[in-house]
């Protein structure tokens, strides 16, 4: 809906005043004025966590920026900064749910009804390599063992109870699944309570590990703004999980970004060794073509604002 004059109108009843902008006019990097529902906070007990203790996440006033303008026509929004507040993960509970996690927080805490408007985390996959350029995706491609399988039959044949369901995954088979989730898929409805398992006589896991320190990640990716707003942000949580095969096992990640590094936060380890780890989150909301966007002029002393 590119409406590009006009000062007064009436929304569902609602007066609202400025000019309407379309969405041709928008930018990577403009402020967006989005109210999310004032909600309670979340929390997170330690059997879905994995974590030693209850955690209690507030909801916080965040800015927000358009981090992409869609071929579709719709917007992404995200947070300009993370959530102050850090989320503690460990071991294969904190595996199984960190995905699941982060969206469910982002949904419960910055999601607006009124707007129609469903939070979640940002992720890799979707957010992140989908703005790699060539030299970025061939770097990730080359990345130590990245894409092999490795078929374990030593002692460290544990693994994460969610990994079964994953692609490139293989308990008892010595072939890694092509049907399997992606790591940024929750899969669950629900938390899981389900910890972890040992393969009976054979472990395959395939490596999508690689780590980007911020060298490396300012070539890989062309568009500066949504580059800034991205990377140059301290540790914060990505909603896909990543497996570190070889020859003799495998370690079973959480992806986050920390001041212009990619990297990866160890849970579980197939030597049935547990870790925990920390780190913000960030949320997104996608703006559809019925949103209107008016007043302000992007800045962030005058964002546009929201209507539907």
């Amino acid at each position: 809906m590119d409406i590009a004059y006009g000062k007064t109108a009436y929304v569902n009843g609602e007066k609202i005043e400025g000019l309407f902008v379309p969405r041709s006019s928008l930018k990577v990097g403009d402020y967006v004025s989005y109210i999310p529902d004032t909600t309670s906070a979340y929390s997170i007990p330690s059997t879905v966590s994995g974590y030693e203790s209850e955690q209690t996440i507030e909801q916080e006033n965040l800015m927000w920026q358009i981090l992409n303008i869609n071929d579709d026509g719709t917007i992404d929004l995200i947070s300009s900064e993370p959530n102050s507040q850090m989320l503690y993960l460990k071991g294969a509970l904190g595996y199984n749910n960190a995905v699941y996690v982060l969206n469910d927080i982002c949904s419960k805490l910055y999601s607006n009804e009124k707007l129609k408007l469903i939070a979640r985390s940002i992720n890799l996959e979707d957010d992140i390599e989908t703005k790699m350029n060539e030299e970025g995706i061939n770097a990730r491609n080359s990345y130590g063992y990245y894409g092999t399988a490795y078929t374990i039959t030593t002692n460290n044949r544990y693994y994460p109870n969610l990994y079964e369901q994953e692609k490139g995954s293989g308990i008892d088979t010595g072939i890694a699944r092509e049907d399997g989730i992606a790591k940024n898929d929750s899969y669950y409805e629900t938390p899981t309570t389900e910890t972890s398992s040992q393969a009976g006589n054979s472990l395959t896991a395939t490596s999508d590990y690689y780590y980007m320190v911020k060298s490396e990640t300012t070539q890989y990716f062309n568009d500066e703004i949504w580059y800034d707003i991205v990377f140059n942000k301290s540790n914060y949580w990505l909603a896909s999980r990543c497996t570190d095969a070889y020859t003799g096992g495998a370690d079973f990640y959480l992806r986050f970004i920390n001041k212009g590094a990619l990297g990866n936060n160890g849970l579980f380890y197939s030597n049935n060794i547990e870790y925990d780890g920390y780190a913000s989150f960030r949320p997104i909301v996608t703006l559809s073509l019925e949103i209107i966007i008016y007043g302000g002029d992007g800045s962030k002393d005058a964002p546009y604002k929201l209507a539907i």
